[in-house]
């Protein structure tokens, strides 16, 4: 029996030869667990993704974090590739994982507003892998991820867990389900939670990058709320506070992560495993005087990490420039697995890029519809601000970058080249760039609308739409 309670080490070598993507020209060995048992007969490699709610890409040590946050995943990244420069698909958990477990927008599959639910011709991800004969299960954190929104469509196992679950209660079950005997190849989806605000990181995390213990009061949702809606300022001493508390949650996590290595490690599974480490959207630390996420469409939100790390199956050590998308995370896992699937994606599978075989920059579109939440949470919680639901479309090409304020008729563009910051809005209506720019965008807008299926809506409840608020995610 292997015990759940598994070393936190860090990742291992590689330690079998290298090919790149489907050209591997041997196929691996049965996997062996601990007591020297063959459990997997299936040649095709197991497939996890693990995403952190949350987690913005300068938080990542590979991605330039000031501190040491992500040994773990800087150690996956390290033998395997990272993607520099990843667009989510929206700047909230929901449309942004529906997005990714499909490879389409989210208006498209309408799954845009905290009451959506997948409509029944969706096809998910776990689908496609249980049709594949994969052994599916997901175990996910958080208030959105769960089975009324038919996130479990498609996996044999699917446990989710409340709220601020603790990764380390997301770990125990997941630990329980992978010891089980497995001989077919499994798709594993874990979702943590801990990043989200409030930032509580737990002992000794509390106490990490030599600051002094104890979590700051700004580092609740309420206070930062506050701060979102103007209420209140933060000072430079209190947004460090904040951005530490946070980046304290970031290595809980990576820790956590890494005793999911470790087990497949023991279990003898981790070199032909792929790994999959993303994340839904960022978090704002008053960069454009905004703190959470939500309500904007700027690059803190939306620029998020990527990385695979797969031994058996992909030279590792390299890091992609051009910019992709969350949009790519599915096509890239079905060639990874050697799975057909004639159904419509939006993304493309990133072996293609790790090869060579693809273009450099693609345009990404992203999307937030707060205008639509704004009628149900004012009739449940009167006295809320307009100003905070607005409506924003974006189209980033790897070198413009433009936002589209839907009520207001407005546009913000930035040279993310010169000002990767997006602090100087350089939007002129009779210039070209700017005018190709909203050309693109607004087909693209268009083009979404008019495939936009009839919703499927959940109801929430006068106590779910309190926790919703104590997440931020209501003003």
């Amino acid at each position: 029996m292997i015990c759940l309670s598994f070393s936190a080490s860090g990742c291992g070598r590689r330690d079998r030869p290298q090919h790149e993507g489907k050209d591997r020209k041997e196929k691996p060995s049965p996997a062996k667990n601990a007591a020297g048992l063959n459990v997997k007969k299936d040649s095709r490699p197991d497939i996890v993704l693990i995403t952190i709610d949350t987690l913005r890409a300068d938080a990542v040590g590979c991605y330039g974090s000031r501190r040491n946050t992500t040994p773990n995943i800087d150690a996956l990244a390290k033998n395997g590739i990272v993607f520099e420069n990843v667009v989510a698909q929206s700047s909230w958990t929901l449309p942004s994982v529906a997005s990714f477990l499909t490879s389409r927008y989210p208006t498209e599959i309408a799954m845009k507003h905290i009451f959506s639910r997948f409509p029944a011709p969706v096809t998910t991800a776990a689908q496609i892998f249980s049709k594949a004969g994969y052994k599916t299960a997901a175990f996910v954190a958080g208030p959105f991820t769960d089975q009324r929104r038919a996130f479990d469509r498609g996996f044999g196992t699917f446990e989710r867990f409340l709220n601020k679950a603790r990764a380390d209660k997301v770990n125990a079950a997941a630990g329980k389900w992978l010891i089980k005997p497995h001989p077919e190849p499994f798709f594993l989806w874990i979702h943590y939670f801990d990043v989200h605000a409030d930032y509580d990181p737990p002992e000794p995390f509390d106490r990490h990058f030599g600051d002094a213990p104890g979590n700051p009061p700004q580092a609740t949702v309420e206070q930062l709320a506050m701060a979102m809606i103007g209420k209140q300022k933060f000072t430079k001493e209190d947004l460090r506070a904040v951005r530490l508390a946070y980046d304290q949650e970031v290595a809980w996590v990576d820790s956590m992560l890494g005793r999911v290595v470790e087990l497949l490690k023991k279990m003898g599974r981790y070199t032909d495993t792929a790994f999959i480490i993303g994340s839904d959207h960022g978090e704002g630390f008053y960069e454009h005087g905004l703190t959470l996420h939500l309500v904007s469409l700027y690059d803190e939100l939306l620029r998020v990490p990527l990385i695979i790390h797969y031994p058996a199956g992909i030279k590792g050590g390299r890091r992609m420039k051009s910019q992709q998308q969350n949009l790519d995370i599915l096509p890239t896992m079905l060639d990874i697995a050697g799975i057909s699937y004639d159904g419509q994606m939006r993304g493309r599978s990133l072996l293609e890029v790790i090869k060579g075989d693809a273009d450099e920059n693609r345009s990404a579109f992203a999307h937030t519809a707060m205008k639509s939440h704004f009628p149900e949470y004012s009739r449940r919680l009167p006295g809320l601000s307009p100003a905070m639901f607005q409506t924003m479309y974006m189209l980033n090409n790897g070198r413009e970058k433009l936002i589209y304020y839907s009520e207001r008729n407005e546009y913000m563009q930035f040279d993310m080249l010169k000002d990767p910051g997006e602090k100087n809005n350089v939007y002129k209506p009779g210039w070209k760039m700017s005018g190709e720019l909203s050309r693109e965008l607004s087909k693209w807008i268009k083009d979404m609308k008019s495939m936009e299926p009839p919703g499927e809506r959940i109801s929430l409840k006068r106590e779910v739409i309190e926790k919703l608020r104590k997440l931020g995610y209501v003003f």
